[in-house]
């Protein structure tokens, strides 16, 4: 029963608290047997915090927020004070957070059980998640293939069932490509959607936290989390979104960009989008060919 837990959505997991059939405990503790079964093999994860998780799963209140008692896992390169954060580098290798950044304590606010923290290569500066610290994280779908990356980790995590949701930070793809590659969802948000604590020079502007998840719904509830303003960010924006009340896309005008104007695409991924976009005419948006 606790591997199967750990594989239901933010909405069930959510569901089966609020209805009192299994508690948050219970969940992190599925949570926490579907990592010990798969880190050997994917190594997703380079901290689990397990004493600490079921300690909080003991006295979360479920009322508290929309994340309360859902285990999640947090990419190594977000702080959380007193606890490790490596951002995949030997130069880091013991470094104790001094700080939380705004992200995480957002989701501790929600409510959330942070299980532990995922492998990213160096810095968070790669496609792929490989590292001298700690190693490759390896395809859930297919173990001898990469995450992708940078938030590789993340999405192994999700894709393999440890954890329904898990942050992740986006410059040029980090978390989309990973989400892509392990066949989950992926969201860059715009800047100052979810705060972003102070990074150095141009990066404050360009890498964003995001969220990776099995499904849209999912996503959904990581965003209504995060955001909203952050003495940390000074570009966070005020204004919140609320979760859309109608899932049509009638209407909708979608533009497509096979390769943006400068890329290789691989024949079969560009036949598969171009069916995609077709699909998405026949549920009424208009798909414009765009060349940015």
């Amino acid at each position: 029963m606790t591997h199967e837990l750990s594989s239901l959505t933010v909405a069930q997991q959510r569901e089966l608290l609020t209805s009192k059939q299994v508690s948050s405990r219970e969940l992190v503790d599925g949570a926490l047997a579907r990592i010990e079964q798969v880190q050997p093999e994917l190594n997703c994860f380079v901290e689990v915090w397990a004493d600490e998780a079921r300690e909080r799963a003991q006295f979360v209140d479920i009322s508290t927020g929309g994340l309360a008692g859902i285990p999640i896992a947090i990419k190594d390169t977000s702080s959380w004070l007193g606890h490790k954060s490596t951002a995949g580098s030997r130069i880091f290798e013991h470094n104790v957070a001094r700080h939380t950044d705004a992200v995480v304590q957002k989701l501790l606010t929600a409510g959330a059980i942070i299980v532990g923290s995922t492998n990213t290569p160096e810095f968070a500066h790669a496609g792929i998640t490989d590292n001298l610290l700690w190693g490759a994280t390896r395809n859930p779908h297919n173990h001898e293939r990469t995450t992708g990356g940078s938030s590789g980790g993340s999405a192994a995590a999700v894709a393999s069932g440890c954890v329904a949701l898990a942050e992740g930070s986006d410059m040029g793809g980090s978390v989309r490509i990973p989400a892509s590659w392990c066949g989950i969802v992926g969201l860059k948000p715009s800047l100052g959607r979810i705060p972003m604590t102070a990074l150095p020079g141009l990066f404050d502007t360009l890498s964003h936290h995001g969220p990776l998840a099995r499904t849209v719904d999912d996503v959904w509830d990581f965003l209504l989390a995060t955001q909203g303003p952050s003495l940390s960010d000074p570009f966070s924006v005020l204004s919140p979104l609320s979760r859309p009340t109608s899932t049509s896309i009638d209407g909708m005008s979608i533009g497509l960009s096979l390769d943006l104007g400068c890329w290789d695409v691989d024949p079969d991924i560009a036949t598969a989008v171009k069916e995609t976009a077709s699909q998405l005419t026949q549920f009424g948006a208009s798909v414009h060919d765009v060349n940015p």
